[in-house]
């Protein structure tokens, strides 16, 4: 679904409220300074607005990747295929070049016909052989719980993978917003963006904007 629909709407609006001020959260397309580019737009973009130029494809929003922090997918009602599609959208999202910092590709659901346990289980199985890099950091499912990657021996909650890591389910219940709030924030807050250089667009494939 769109990033502005009702769910996208609501998370805007609690991120807006939550996120430093150096971020911004839009839906647009993403691409990155040597050309290469999403041919699909992503949901929400969590930004850093200080090193990000105003362009556009038409009237949707262009956003480097070097300047992404977070790209989050928004679903009405998840399910088998869905979770499949916006999981693709996602690793193609993060397969984009970049040096830093390293973008997290999540899922929010606003419902689920699917468990908890049956989305980590397809999730493991879908990125069997998806590179750590390319991942999906997390799945959350609002007033349910969620689904992401933490260390089996301390059981500490990780934004990216390891070899070592694990997916696990855990319910939240009427908790899980507030826990997409920290899990995204506390990400956010603990990077640095270092300004890319968009004269490399110059010698590239032009990305058109407005």
């Amino acid at each position: 679904m769109s990033g502005q629909g009702t769910l996208g709407q609501l998370l805007t609006h609690y991120f807006e409220q939550t996120i430093q001020r150096r971020y911004a959260v839009t839906s647009g397309y993403v691409y990155a300074v040597d050309g290469s580019h999403m041919e699909r737009s992503s949901d929400l973009i969590l930004f850093n607005r200080l090193h990000t130029p105003k362009m556009r494809s038409g009237v949707v929003p262009l956003i480097p990747v070097e300047t992404t922090g977070a790209v989050i997918q928004t679903v009405e009602c998840l399910t088998e295929n869905i979770l499949i599609d916006e999981a693709q959208h996602l690793q193609q999202v993060r397969a984009l070049p970049t040096e830093c910092p390293v973008t997290m590709g999540l899922i929010v659901c606003a419902a689920s016909e699917l468990s908890l346990t049956e989305i980590r289980d397809l999730l493991v199985e879908q990125q069997r052989d998806v590179p750590l890099t390319e991942r999906v950091s997390a799945v959350f499912v609002l007033g349910q719980g969620l689904v992401l990657y933490d260390d089996p021996m301390t059981q500490e909650a990780r934004y990216f993978p390891l070899e070592s890591s694990r997916m696990t389910a855990l319910e939240r219940g009427e908790d899980t917003l507030s826990f997409l709030m920290l899990y995204v924030c506390s990400y956010l807050n603990s990077i640095e963006f270092i300004p890319p250089n968009f004269l490399k667009l110059l010698s590239t494939q032009h990305i058109p904007a407005e």
